[in-house]
């Protein structure tokens, strides 16, 4: 499940690109646009994918999707930006 800022401009376009790439790759994905994801996020006590320190303190649990991303070597030959 995606959950997009719906206030955020083009937070439209991009649900509907999410469900494009779905659609390409068979994922079976849900994309909410919300006037608070943050705070459904942790109202619905789901894992969490965020930078947002109020989620990753206030929700049941979370995930690194990105230091997953690049410890998998998935972004093989992209330029990556440290902040160490």
């Amino acid at each position: 499940m995606w959950v997009f800022d719906s206030p955020v401009s083009n937070s439209g376009k991009l649900k509907t690109y999410c469900y494009e790439l779905a659609a390409q790759h068979e994922f079976h994905w849900e994309i909410i646009l919300h006037q608070h994801p943050d705070q459904y996020l942790i109202d619905n006590k789901v894992w969490a994918c965020s930078a947002d320190a109020f989620v990753l303190n206030e929700c049941t649990a979370w995930f690194n999707l990105s230091a997953y991303m690049i410890q998998q070597d998935y972004l093989a030959g992209k330029h990556i930006v440290s902040a160490r």
